[in-house]
């Protein structure tokens, strides 16, 4: 360092990066923050605004590692094709901060909730109700789940071919597979030209997966 001292994990924890600094910017720029303080002001702005909205607001204190941790999953959510397991122990702030983060980047946060009684059959049902909004609008997503919860191996895997393949294989029956194809034709219009396709069914679909994916 220019003053001679050690870089210290103390010191490696104060740098952080984000393109929420400042909410009034047209166009988000990656970069450095130096300023915890103007930092903790522009997160706490936005929890503000998030909880005027939200039917469940959140009562977020945003001390020095909740930042950290903010600002890895927001890095971590605006890479294409993005997931990440977050680590710790119930109440650690992993789902709250995930939705602020969500909030912040203008992605719409699907979470499945998930009882004592729920089994293979329901998870199917509700992954398929997620999956289908994809195909109703244009409107990034996030997917949140606890894998405390996912007793069924059968979960992991239907997770695992979302995450690689962008679909699970054969989830929807062909009632299902047409009400896609219908809003794909609608949704089709609102995408960028180079998304486009001829209007068949299998081009149509492979764009819905496309959407999933990414």
């Amino acid at each position: 360092t220019e003053e001679g001292g050690k870089v210290t994990e103390e010191r490696m924890r104060c740098l952080h990066f984000c393109d929420f600094l400042d909410p009034n910017e047209d166009e988000k720029f990656y970069r450095e923050n130096t300023d915890l303080d103007k930092l903790r002001e522009s997160a706490s702005g936005y929890l503000a605004e998030y909880n005027k909205t939200s039917r469940k607001p959140m009562d977020l204190v945003l001390f020095d590692f909740a930042l950290e941790h903010l600002c890895k999953i927001n890095r971590v959510l605006k890479q294409p094709q993005s997931n990440a397991v977050l680590i710790g122990v119930g109440g650690s702030g992993r789902q709250s901060l995930t939705r602020l983060a969500a909030h912040i980047s203008n992605y719409t946060f699907h979470m499945i909730e998930m009882t004592n009684s729920y089994g293979f059959t329901q998870w199917r049902i509700d992954i398929k109700t997620v999956l289908k909004k994809f195909s109703l609008e244009v409107s990034p997503g996030v997917l949140f789940l606890y894998g405390s919860q996912l007793k069924d191996q059968r979960c992991y895997e239907d997770i695992n071919n979302i995450l690689n393949l962008g679909e699970v294989p054969n989830i929807f029956n062909t009632e299902e597979k047409n009400e896609i194809l219908e809003n794909m034709k609608n949704l089709e219009s609102q995408l960028d030209k180079s998304l486009h396709t001829e209007g068949g069914a299998t081009e149509l679909f492979n764009l819905f997966i496309r959407l999933v994916k990414e």
